[in-house]
């Protein structure tokens, strides 16, 4: 039995699989391998560049999802997983004291 190469990348937030490894995510694909993202967080701490394309946490949650979702295609990327969790913004920021972000989630 052979295996197909697989590539998978890891990171907190959505866009963080495109700004460094992006060339190298899609490098990978264009090749033929699987390349797959797990994203820890929605992202909602972050910030997006079309403000007025959101109103509230919900909808910059839902919009991060988008831009991640369009950046996969874009890339080649075979599958995403996006985990449950609240991002938890930059150190001692205010979002890190919510109960659902991931620093607060037990390890």
């Amino acid at each position: 039995m052979t295996h197909k190469p697989t590539l998978l990348g890891i990171f907190a937030h959505p866009d963080d699989e495109s700004f460094g490894p992006g060339g190298t995510l899609a490098r990978y694909a264009a090749e033929g391998k699987d390349v797959h993202v797990i994203i820890a967080t929605d992202g909602i701490a972050g910030s997006i560049e079309d403000a007025n394309a959101v109103n509230g946490h919900a909808t910059l949650a839902q919009a991060r999802s988008r831009e991640l979702s369009n950046a996969a295609v874009a890339l080649g990327v075979t599958s995403i997983w996006s985990l449950p969790y609240r991002d938890s913004g930059m150190r001692d920021s205010e979002d890190n004291q919510h109960p659902d972000a991931l620093i607060q989630q037990p390890v």
